[in-house]
């Protein structure tokens, strides 16, 4: 079981680095997304095993599970944000979300949530790459 976890997120990891890398991190961060569901729904088995406590009694890698947030993280480096990890972390829990959604037939138009997807990865990208000012509910 091992080997077709670890298996499963190089396919996955591969998918991710054929995304398209642009310069602009905004767009990188939204190529990625992008990348991420169509592995998703290219191979949704592999996706269940890898996300998902499928197998009974299997306890995942969490250092192989690692491999998909480091890309993410690059472009928050590149991007220059204060604490890339943590946006990475926000951008997987927000594709995961609706890539999982989408896959367990509760979002049911692909052009729809592709859509959905591009403008939630466009908003983030702008809105950790805004100024930072004094919140008024602070």
């Amino acid at each position: 079981m091992r080997e077709l976890y670890v298996d499963a997120f190089h396919r996955f990891g591969n998918r991710l680095a054929q995304a398209s890398r642009t310069g602009d991190p905004a767009e990188d961060l939204v190529q990625l997304g992008m990348a991420y569901r169509r592995a998703a729904l290219a191979e949704p088995h592999l996706y269940l095993i890898m996300f998902t406590k499928a197998v009974a009694g299997f306890e995942p890698d969490h250092e192989t599970a690692a491999h998909v947030l480091g890309p993410m993280v690059d472009v928050g480096r590149l991007a220059g944000l204060p604490d890339p990890e943590t946006a990475a972390m926000t951008v997987w829990g927000l594709v995961h979300g609706l890539v999982s959604l989408e896959l367990n037939g509760n979002l049911t138009d692909a052009g729809h949530v592709e859509r959905v997807l591009r403008a939630a990865l466009a908003g983030f990208s702008v809105s950790v790459a805004a100024p930072r000012t004094a919140s008024p509910y602070a």
